[in-house]
């Protein structure tokens, strides 16, 4: 299920100047926690990231690229949910890249390996409740609608997929 028009690779400190530039975009922030970000809020963003991948090993955030340039396009892939012990699928992308179906592409192959290589039963997935965007990929991406619920200090849209629904629907395809 690896996305052919895209790289992907866990992200790695390098990767600092393109996660700043994302994250200092008022664009893209307007509907994630935190908002713009500087360069420092943005390293420590990417550190706990790579903190992520050194205690999980084999699921995290991926750096993604467009896969015949390169070119950094945004981020993907899974984290801690605030402090609630579970898991969310999470991304955030240029606007270059927006209605292209990079989004799904991404999360999809996120969520394919994070499964594969986990024993989690399911993963969230939690979006601001006026984010159309964000809640269609989440759909597309097999994730169902549960709650309204409050994460990081804002209401947010809580989606979540089982491991079963997640099989199901790959066995499907």
């Amino acid at each position: 299920m690896w996305p052919a028009r895209l790289s992907m690779w866990p992200l790695a400190a390098g990767d600092i100047e393109d996660i700043a530039r994302l994250y200092g975009d008022a664009e893209v922030t307007q509907y994630l926690a935190g908002g713009v970000r500087t360069r420092e809020l943005a390293r420590a963003w990417l550190d706990e990231q790579l903190a992520f991948w050194h205690k999980h090993h084999r699921i995290g955030r991926f750096r993604v690229a467009d896969g015949t340039t390169r070119a950094f396009v945004g981020q993907c892939g899974v984290r801690d949910l605030d402090d609630s012990g579970e898991i969310e699928l999470g991304y955030a992308f240029v606007p270059a890249a927006w209605g292209r179906g990079i989004a799904t592409e991404a999360a999809r192959a996120a969520l394919d390996l994070t499964f594969r290589n986990s024993d989690l039963d399911h993963i969230a997935g939690i979006t601001f409740p006026e984010n159309l965007p964000s809640k269609k990929v989440l759909i597309n991406c097999g994730l169902r609608y549960v709650r309204e619920d409050h994460f990081y200090g804002i209401d947010v849209s809580y989606f979540s997929i089982s491991r079963r629904e997640w099989q199901a629907m790959v066995s499907a395809a």
